[in-house]
């Protein structure tokens, strides 16, 4: 593409995505506008595949510890849910991250035509599928290990050995490289080979089995290897 074309097209881009966006991949290619361009399309296609790899990630520990906490909530049969937080282990955060996700599994309900004014509250299931990435990473915290890890969690982990640090360390960097994801920033300059790694721990302190089934699927490695 001759050098005319090159600048044309990087401003155009530019003016459709915002010059300060661009002005991150301009920087990163030192001032090499074709470079800069196919940076930000790699950019996206390694957003996409990353953020397949954490959809997995998600469920598998929102499902481990979610499963963990309702055995612990029967054991010391207690009323209600493990949700509804009757022995008050909760901190207000997450307490409210909970009414929150209630409410929005309420009015999910309502748009697909579901009432059932008898029951008032939606399923457990409807208000854990809402509650998000961070609620969980969360409940992993130096804050929790005495109560919610020691007492229930860590069992939804059994290959970290108990150790809570094996699995928050990965979630925390892994919260924020989803945030970032999410919020359309770029991860050109992220070590996502260690990103890849603690997608891959965390899923396997879970399950080795599901970590390898999970690692099939995964395109982050080739995307990393066709980094421009």
């Amino acid at each position: 593409m001759p050098n005319s074309d090159v600048f044309a097209t990087f401003e155009l881009r530019a003016q459709r995505l915002s010059p300060p966006r661009m002005a991150s991949y301009l920087h990163a290619a030192q001032n090499d506008r074709k470079r800069a361009l196919q940076l930000y399309e790699w950019n996206v296609a390694a957003s996409g595949a990353v953020y397949e790899a954490l959809a997995i990630v998600e469920v598998v520990v929102r499902n481990a510890i979610h499963d963990e906490l309702t055995a612990w909530h029967e054991r010391e049969q207690r009323p209600g849910t493990w949700l509804d937080d009757p022995a008050n282990l909760l901190e207000k955060r997450a307490k409210d991250d909970i009414a929150k996700a209630v409410e929005r599994a309420q009015v999910w309900r309502r748009v697909k035509g579901i009432r059932r004014p008898t029951k008032p509250k939606p399923p457990v299931g409807a208000v854990v599928a809402e509650l998000s990435f961070g609620f969980w990473r969360y409940l992993l915290a130096a804050r929790y290990e005495h109560t919610l890890w020691l007492e229930s969690i860590r069992h939804g982990f059994p290959h970290v050995h108990g150790r809570r640090t094996a699995v928050d360390e990965p979630m925390r960097r892994l919260h924020q490289l989803r945030n970032r994801i999410a919020h359309l920033e770029p991860i050109i300059n992220r070590e996502l080979h260690r990103d890849a790694a603690d997608i891959h721990a965390v899923v396997h302190a879970v399950c080795p089995k599901t970590a390898e089934w999970a690692a099939s699927l995964r395109r982050v490695d080739a995307v990393l290897a066709a980094k421009p």
